[in-house]
């Protein structure tokens, strides 16, 4: 349009067709615009359906991977973590089993070095009591006496007697007495000399 005054009514009336029909063109060309937007909106809807159908779809999609990859992932720590404390524990008890054989064989020792202090204490005490028990007889206990019978207690109480009158008798009745007796007597009273 153009900016002039239009000088009469002639050319005001071929403006205004002028714009008229432009208007129309214009017209025409929005409604086309128009049924081509209502066309993409109707596209666009359909497309944000399919989307979200797709955004179901590919969300399931993604869950379905991130577990299989979460589990995935589980198990490759899960074997990682099991290799290295297994790895770890191996050590540790191998280094146990070492301990332990070591504590055994020092355990055992020690055993046999009970048994055999036990095994000498025995020994030693027993020897010791059969010492002491010889050593107790031999020094402080009289020597055993047997019981006398009745014949053997008359001889002792008759030699007793004669022991007592022996050296109070004379030298001719001592050997009237030796003569007696014989050799026995004899040897019996050399033993016992004259007080």
């Amino acid at each position: 349009m153009s900016d002039e005054k239009p000088d009469n009514i002639q050319d005001l009336l071929y403006h205004l067709t002028v714009l008229y029909e432009r208007w129309t063109v214009d017209k025409l060309e929005l409604t086309k615009q128009i049924a081509k937007t209502e066309q993409l909106t109707k596209d666009f809807n359909v497309r944000v359906h399919e989307f979200k159908g797709m955004n179901i779809t590919l969300r399931n999609d993604f869950d379905k991977t991130l577990r299989a990859t979460g589990q995935e992932i589980n198990k490759e720590i899960a074997n990682t973590v099991k290799q290295t404390i297994s790895s770890e524990l191996t050590g540790v008890v191998d280094e146990l089993k070492k301990v332990t054989s070591e504590s055994q064989k020092e355990l055992e020792s020690w055993r046999t070095q009970a048994g055999l202090s036990v095994v000498w204490a025995i020994i030693i005490a027993v020897v010791s009591s059969f010492l002491v028990s010889f050593l107790t007889v031999k020094f402080l206990l009289p020597e055993p006496t047997l019981a006398l019978t009745n014949e053997q207690a008359g001889f002792l109480t008759g030699g007793q007697v004669i022991s007592r009158i022996y050296p109070k008798l004379t030298p001719a009745e001592q050997k009237h007495l030796n003569d007696l007796s014989g050799e026995f007597a004899q040897d019996l009273f050399i033993k016992y000399p004259k007080e």
